[in-house]
């Protein structure tokens, strides 16, 4: 469903956003194995957090006729892509 309401993401990209630059500042100004560890976990708390508010965000604000052709063209790919394999569509492609 189509959310009206005011989205208030915006400060926990203001709060999740510095983790990835943190990241990569750490290991560019410190380069080390401990650092990279801590860099790694920063940048995938930043991921973590703003991967799951960009689809939310996402969802919230396209219009359902896009989101519907956006799916059926996603459906076609998977059917295009079973079909290319041997596989019906409704069998696991196996590689």
């Amino acid at each position: 469903m189509h959310d009206a309401r005011p989205h208030r993401v915006v400060p926990l990209v203001v709060g999740a956003a510095p983790l990835l630059v943190f990241g990569l500042a750490l290991v560019a100004l410190a380069p080390s194995a401990a650092t990279v560890f801590v860099s790694a976990a920063a940048i995938g708390l930043g991921v973590g957090v703003l991967t799951p508010l960009g689809f939310a965000r996402l969802a919230a604000t396209v219009a359902l006729a896009a989101m519907a052709i956006a799916t059926a063209v996603v459906a076609g790919l998977g059917v295009t892509l079973a079909a290319r394999s041997g596989a019906a569509p409704s069998e696991p492609i196996e590689r």
